[in-house]
């Protein structure tokens, strides 16, 4: 049931079960860079990184890189018990560690769900109660504080030993074993790894992967090796650090179901083995492993002793096992006994009222008040082969259907998550590509017209400079002319060529003045880069586009067992009351509209009755707790005989002559299902499973999730006119025609048959209270019966002096305590029902 709550915690939570989608919306800023015309010179600022990197500090090194010590020869190592002492647990010791100030604290599992602090001397201290959890390792963080692994949530617990309080929960997984190095715990992971949790922050991180883990593996570190045990495979294995196995020990003779592990100073390994040591031997102070289990001597034999046993009287029907098989069983199992601690005598007994199994001494001592005691070898002959054992076999097919359907469900999920990260990751890729062939373009086209704009600068300037060198030569000629007529020319030569030489000057000053007066030619020419706003916008954008999660609802459906349904497998055991204390009392009586005979009838859960018009009514009659008449469902087409109700909405009826049961839908009156077999007469129903007569000699069931019969119990007496009920681990079923009661285990043995016709004459229907009393309808003697729950009491306790004529249906309330008999013409009698204690 812990594991269905579990599941139904994660439909319940909004978000665990939801089929999660990836949403990628790229920036508008991004989209419209195809927008952008024209480019410039973009600069960066570069600023030193913020992130921080976080190291190793020294002491959390300390698991990776210990002092290494020489290690010492196993065969000089010698022991020496200091004190034996008994931890007083309720169930069993599944965990310990030892505590800086000396103090040890054990966990004491599954019934027990507590902590036990006890000191050096082996002396209790105090308690830890663990109402809402089952702990199950346990390691010191330091002297006021544990960490506790657990059985069933896979977390650890931090715990805080003065005040009991847990101050933390570290979720990852976790089972089973767990130890602490500095500020490290090393935890099992049932997801096949060892991983890590620092204590500083609770920060989880994955250590060694693909290591074999189940709920009982344990776990110890030592110098730069990790130890692992695993009890289903015997094995005792050493990693690297790296995760590199460097050894494995295999050999079943001398380590059987490794549990709890440790590692001296020396790197010694010692591990718990539960080798299993034949009693008999042991009483004559020799060990000698055992090879057979006996669970009613509670002790080991070898193959020498259980020769001896299997062929004693005392012990010779005793059910001997396999001792491999015996530790096939679950730890949890394993510490049931069948002899009581206390009084060390076999159990005998079961008490109902405390739910306990009791030795002839626990009878007289502590359950001297107790009544109704059950004998346990009659309780437990059918323990095997029970209902509830079938319907537990199918409740953990269901949940690990359940499981196995939720990881499809959300490994699929991850996948499509992956596959569309993926493509949103392309899609940003191909619109950074666009985005930089674009840039690239404007780029190359604004270099382009910067190259462009020099060259035509540089032309003309260039051509100016040319005409000026020419001038300049020309100058200097005429300058080199006017030394030479200085020097060397006679007057008339220098007076004629003065004026030549003026008309030259003249000359070059109007082409210099040409050259001022261009507007063009002398001005100082820059270059200018504008860079587009468009462009310097960049900067402003705060994000490429966001990613978001778009969540719908999951496709996946669980198979999940309804509160009412666990009732056929969780039944409480009352202890039975003498029919003798029975008191009757008359509440109400009413007449039911019957056109032809009442033949059925039901409660619903929310009060309503439910009776079949049998014959020409072919018809249900719907009325309500008072007796008064609601409506009627027609059902012309088949012949109703007997109703049972599965939910407020819904009844199953049996048919006379088609055989078939039909499920209707009380409030819109249609057939919803119909499920063929050759059934007839009563039916009842237990949680998702109705309890049906076959015209075959047998009962059988229909399994209401998916409409499988089943047969369940062959080579019954069966007539059209036969009734059926259940409780606990019993059938019980009417026969008219043979005025016979019988009550059948789940196996099909016979309990025990009622045949008396002056108290049980053409028997119909019938019921079973809470205390396991039978009442049954005895048609021809105009009665109600009461027979006890071993079959050999009878009373009447209706007649027909209190008008009780052809009494056809019975009907126990369990949760009104009410007695519901009616007649075959429709008169119907509700009769209140209390035992005096």
């Amino acid at each position: 049931m812990s594991e269905e709550k579990y599941l139904q915690s994660i439909i319940n939570d909004s978000n665990s079960f939801k089929c999660l989608k990836l949403k990628c919306s790229i920036s508008d800023n991004i989209m419209h860079f195809s927008d952008i015309k024209s480019f410039g010179s973009i600069s960066t600022d570069v600023s030193a990184s913020s992130a921080e990197l976080i190291t190793e500090k020294e002491k959390q090194a300390q698991i990776l890189f210990p002092t290494s010590m020489a290690n010492k020869s196993i065969e000089d190592l010698q022991l020496t018990e200091i004190r034996q002492f008994k931890v007083p647990c309720n169930d069993g010791i599944t965990g310990h560690t030892l505590c800086p100030n000396g103090d040890m604290v054990f966990v004491d599992f599954r019934d027990g769900k507590r902590l036990l602090i006890v000191d050096s001397t082996g002396s209790l201290k105090r308690e830890i109660s663990f109402p809402n959890t089952m702990p199950y390792d346990v390691t010191s963080i330091d002297n006021g504080t544990l960490a506790v692994t657990t059985w069933a949530d896979t977390d650890i617990h931090v715990v805080d030993i003065n005040s009991g309080t847990i101050t933390a929960h570290i979720s990852g997984g976790f089972c089973g074993g767990i130890t602490r190095r500095g500020n490290t715990l090393i935890c099992c992971v049932l997801s096949n790894e060892i991983k890590t949790v620092d204590l500083r922050d609770n920060a989880v991180s994955a250590f060694i992967p693909m290591v074999p883990i189940n709920r009982q593996t344990y776990v110890t570190a030592s110098s730069d090796k990790i130890y692992v045990t695993h009890p289903n495979n015997n094995t005792v294995t050493c990693y690297k650090m790296n995760g590199d196995q460097e050894w494995q020990y295999l050999d079943s003779s001398m380590v059987k179901l490794p549990l709890g592990i440790t590692v001296d100073k020396h790197n010694n390994v010692m591990a718990t083995s539960t080798n299993i040591v034949c009693g008999i031997c042991e009483a004559q102070h020799i060990t000698k492993c055992a090879d057979h289990w006996c669970p009613e001597c509670d002790e080991g034999l070898c193959n020498h002793c259980e020769k001896h046993h299997s062929i004693s009287k005392g012990t010779q029907k005793h059910g001997v096992i396999p001792t491999e098989d015996y530790k096939k069983l679950p730890p949890d199992i394993l510490s049931i006994g069948h002899h009581c601690q206390e009084h060390e005598k076999k159990f005998q007994n079961y008490c109902p009222h405390h739910e306990k199994l009791c030795c002839p001494s626990c009878i007289s001592t502590e359950h001297r008040k107790c009544v109704g005691f059950l004998d346990l070898d009659e309780i437990i002959k059918t323990s095997k082969t029970s209902v509830l054992i079938q319907y537990l076999e199918k409740s953990y097919k269901d949940i690990a259907t359940n499981i196995n359907n939720i990881i499809i469900d959300r490994k699929g999920n991850l996948a499509k998550i992956r596959e569309q990260r993926h493509g949103f990751h392309t899609e940003i890729k191909q619109v950074r590509v666009k985005i930089n062939t674009h840039l690239d373009k404007l780029e190359q086209q604004i270099i382009s017209d910067l190259l462009s704009e020099e060259r035509k600068i540089e032309t003309q300037i260039e051509t100016l400079l040319n005409q000026l060198s020419e001038k300049i030569a020309t100058v200097h000629d005429l300058q080199n002319n006017i030394v030479a007529i200085k020097n060397h020319a006679s007057d008339l030569q220098t007076f004629l060529a003065r004026k030549r030489l003026e008309e030259c000057a003249m000359s070059e000053e109007k082409y210099l003045q040409s050259i001022m007066n261009d507007s063009n030619s002398l001005k100082c020419v820059k270059l200018k880069c504008s860079i587009s706003d468009n462009i310097m916008n960049i900067l402003d954008i705060k994000s490429f586009g966001s990613i978001s999660t778009d969540v719908n609802p999951s496709t996946v459906v669980l198979t999940l067992r309804k509160e009412k349904q666990a009732q056929i497998l969780h039944q409480t055991i009352i202890a039975n009351k003498s029919i003798e204390n029975l008191q009757v009392t008359k509440i109400r009586q009413f007449k039911v509209p019957c056109k032809s005979g009442i033949t059925g009838f039901t409660f619903c859960p929310n009060g309503d009755m439910v009776f079949v018009d049998y014959n020409d009514g072919r018809r249900l009659l719907i009325m309500d707790s008072m007796g008064n008449f609601r409506r009627e469902i027609s059902l012309p087409s088949i012949q109703p005989y007997d109703v049972t109700s599965i939910d407020e909405n819904t009844v199953a009826v049996t048919t006379w002559l088609k055989n078939g049961i039909h499920v209707v839908d009380i409030n819109s009156g249609t057939i919803k299902a119909c499920i063929s077999g050759n059934f007839c007469g009563g039916i009842t129903r237990r949680g998702n499973t109705l309890i049906c007569c076959v015209l075959s000699n047998e009962i059988t069931t229909v399994d209401l999730r998916d409409n499988a019969v089943s047969a369940l119990i062959p080579e019954v007496p069966i007539y059209r006119e036969t009734y059926v009920t259940t409780s606990s681990d019993k059938i019980f079923v009417t026969h008219y025609t043979n005025n016979t009661v019988t009550c059948y285990k789940m196996n099909g043995d016979k309990e025990w048959l009622y045949h008396n016709q002056s108290m049980v004459n053409k028997p119909l229907g019938i019921y079973v209270d809470k205390y396991n009393n039978v009442y049954v309808s005895s048609f021809g003697n105009h009665s109600v019966v009461l027979i006890s729950p071993d079959g050999k009491k009878v009373r009447k306790i209706l007649g027909k002096e209190d008008g009780i004529v052809s009494p056809y249906c019975v009907h126990y309330n369990q949760n009104q305590n009410n007695l519901l008999v009616t007649c075959f013409h429709g008169n119907a009698f509700l009769i209140q029902h209390f035992i005096d204690s």
